[in-house]
């Protein structure tokens, strides 16, 4: 392997463990001169590389492919294109999707996942998202849902609409003020 792959297959890591990846013109950039932002990337992705030891073992060795005057050099139109072919090779050999956040945060989406009938709600949205290892934002959004489906469910009936058409005029009628 060339150093312009191995420094394509480096740029694919750390392209996986940015939230939202690496921007088109970052891409581009270090395609061109990979060792110009190299300490910056880096700086961005190392507090993610402790958590994923399998993936820091494999940019470390890498990075052992490399020479000290490998990051400096500037890559010719040719270098840049076995840059691309390291860059795409190694994002498939990536697992897919990205790790976002740390191990105990739910990644977006693992609510559909989720017994919601085991959730208790008297509770906060914080202590339910704890019990069932969610986000909080994903217990709000399933609690607007409940709501959605427990007025649906009584709608028909009508001493759900008398009591709250009734509790809307007790609510109402304590806001106004008396004369």
């Amino acid at each position: 392997m060339n150093t312009a792959e191995t420094w394509g297959r480096i740029y694919a890591i750390i392209d996986f463990l940015t939230p939202g990846g690496l921007s088109g013109h970052k891409i581009n950039s270090a395609a061109a001169a990979p060792g110009l932002e190299f300490g910056s990337h880096m700086a961005l992705v190392a507090r993610k590389l402790r958590k994923h030891a399998d993936i820091d073992a494999r940019i470390m060795k890498l990075l052992n492919e490399l020479s000290h005057d490998d990051m400096q050099a500037r890559n010719d139109p040719e270098q840049q294109g076995k840059w691309f072919l390291g860059f795409y090779h190694e994002r498939a050999r990536l697992p897919s999707g990205r790790p976002y956040g740390s191990p105990g945060r739910p990644i977006k989406g693992s609510a559909e996942a989720v017994d919601w009938s085991a959730a208790n709600w008297d509770m906060s949205n914080a202590e339910i998202a704890r019990a069932l290892g969610v986000s909080r934002q994903a217990v709000a959004a399933r609690r607007v849902k409940r709501a959605a489906e427990l007025r649906a469910k009584h709608s028909d009936s009508p001493t759900y609409n008398i009591n709250s058409a009734f509790q809307f005029y007790l609510e109402h009628d304590k806001a106004m003020p008396k004369k």
